[in-house]
């Protein structure tokens, strides 16, 4: 697993490997403390990274024992970005096009999408700008408050996706855009986490995609807030995090097993008796490649008096006939 611990008494977090089987931890580099999640390039074995230099965001891409490099590879970039394997995908705030770089921070060259075309502006914190690679095509997904897009890294076409109006009097009105997106492994499906209007949202609901025909669909997990998203390896089967409740001002988690694959996209609630915590970055959720086991953080209380917990990760096991079903 690839993690970021935060350290106590510290603004800074540091990016390590754990291994589940032998309990080995390895250190790549310790930033100070931030939303976006580091990204493992399997191909090299390297971490890549964003982090705060001042007023600007730097990339930054580390192997192992490589943790005094004291050079990023790109400076000022929106720290937005993305990569899988051997490439890594980011844009520059006052460059129209993102760039692309191997997994030694080789510039590669820019991508043939002029984004402010489309209306986006990296450079803009508020307009919620995201974008991830598929790992399976050439194919990147851009998003912000207002637009969703789908573009051919290789060719530069372009797919604009349309994700609908809201109009309900719970939910609000307007239109619904995306503030994360999950490609599935076979490169066939988005799952997003979508809304309507501004911070402090509403609600969130999880909206899956088909990349191919741009139809799209909210599943109906019955809560107000859904906090994460993850495929199974088959790409037949979502897990999510959904709000049950809300206690002490902390949000209760359940876990929910969505059959998407299924023409009524099936849902169970899995371990109803049981309630998960929020990690800082919500993204505290992921699968094993074997398809055999969900991970996700579980925060326990280590003390009543005066309270006390602790982040915790967890492994649930996950039968192949409860994916089935």
């Amino acid at each position: 697993m690839l993690l970021t611990l935060r350290q106590p008494g510290s603004i800074n977090e540091t990016i390590e490997t754990f291994n589940i089987i032998t309990k080995q931890r390895q250190l790549y580099s310790t930033r100070p403390s931030m939303g976006i999640p580091p990204i493992w390039l399997n191909t090299s074995n390297r971490v890549a990274y964003t982090a705060l230099t001042g007023r600007q965001y730097d990339l930054w891409i580390r192997g192992h024992a490589e943790e005094h490099a004291i050079q990023p590879v790109l400076l000022n970039v929106n720290p937005a970005f993305t990569g899988y394997g051997d490439r890594v995908i980011a844009v520059q705030p006052d460059h129209g096009r993102p760039v692309q770089l191997n997994g030694a921070g080789q510039l590669l060259g820019p991508i043939a999408v002029d984004l402010t075309t489309f209306g986006f502006i990296p450079g803009d914190p508020l307009t919620n700008y995201r974008m991830t690679l598929s790992p399976t095509a050439p194919k990147l997904a851009l998003y912000d408050t207002k637009t969703l897009l789908i573009a051919d890294v290789q060719t530069g076409d372009v797919q604009r996706l349309d994700l609908g109006e809201v109009h309900s009097e719970r939910s609000g009105y307007g239109h619904r855009w995306a503030f994360a997106a999950r490609w599935s492994p076979n490169g066939r499906y988005l799952a997003l986490l979508t809304t309507v209007g501004t911070p402090v949202v509403p609600y969130t609901e999880l909206t899956i995609v088909n990349a191919d025909s741009g139809l799209s669909s909210q599943v109906p997990l019955e809560v107000r807030y859904v906090h994460d998203v993850a495929w199974a390896p088959d790409s037949r089967v979502v897990v999510s995090l959904g709000e049950v409740s809300t206690t002490e001002g902390k949000a209760a988690l359940g876990l929910y097993l969505i059959a998407v694959s299924l023409p009524d996209g099936a849902i169970r609630r899995m371990l109803p008796e049981q309630t998960f915590g929020l990690g800082t970055t919500a993204q505290g959720l992921s699968w094993s490649s074997d398809g055999r086991a969900i991970l996700l953080l579980c925060p326990q209380r280590v003390q009543t008096e005066p309270p006390q917990g602790e982040n915790r990760l967890c492994s649930i096991e996950v039968s192949r006939s409860s994916q089935a079903h």
